[in-house]
């Protein structure tokens, strides 16, 4: 489950809720939970915040994906050529 949700999740919050915490749109929260776009600089720093979130281990959850893909393109492609 996305790191995103499971936040929402454990504080028993509505995406409407949640974002009125976070202070951004519910669009944006849906957009998050779903993996369609990583979380910005300032909504790290409003889940730091408000719901005491260690920034570092969500980092790492969001990007981890994208090193996986870059390094398995990366040889694939050393591979092809």
């Amino acid at each position: 489950m996305n790191q995103i949700r499971e936040i929402r999740y454990k504080h028993k919050l509505t995406q409407t809720e949640f974002a009125k915490k976070l202070e951004v749109s519910q669009s944006y929260v849906s957009k998050l939970e779903v993996n369609d776009i990583p979380p910005n600089n300032y909504m790290m720093i409003k889940l730091q915040e408000v719901f005491k979130v260690n920034v570092y281990k969500l980092i790492k959850s969001y990007y981890q994906w994208f090193i996986y893909w870059f390094y398995f393109l990366y040889y694939f492609w050393l591979d092809y050529i």
